[in-house]
This record gives C-alpha cells, structure tokens and sequence, in this order.
C-alpha cells in the first residue's frame, strides 16, 4: 500500500500558545494571575521550578526585587 508522511500543521510552540490564551480567556475571563494561583494551588511544585518562577518574576519586572 501507499505510505502517508504526517507533519504537524503548527509549530508546538504556536499551538501551546494558541491553546493557553483559549484556556486563559474561557476558563480564567483573561486573569493570568487566576490561571498561575491555580496551577501553583493544585499542584506541588519543587524547588527548581519555584526559583525558575522568581527569576522569570524578576526579569519581568526588570531585574527588580
């Protein structure tokens, strides 16, 4: 038989994204502070994910702490 070669009609990085924002606008009416309290909330995160957090925190902020 004939052989079929399937490729991805996005990127994963555009599809994450496209399906955050739906997720943010629909489950959390557009709150991203609504979406990481409960993410944070329900789930145990470690040490390195929490200090990754700070520091994306802080360069957000622009270096300020």
């Amino acid at each position: 038989g004939r052989t079929h070669i399937y490729s991805p009609a996005l990127k994963e990085d555009r599809a994450r994204t496209q399906l955050l924002d739906k997720l943010l606008d629909t489950a959390f009416g557009g709150s991203a502070s609504k979406l990481v309290m409960q993410a944070l909330g329900n789930y145990k995160s470690s040490r390195e994910e929490l200090d990754e957090i700070r520091a994306l925190i802080d360069k957000l902020e622009g270096g300020v702490k």
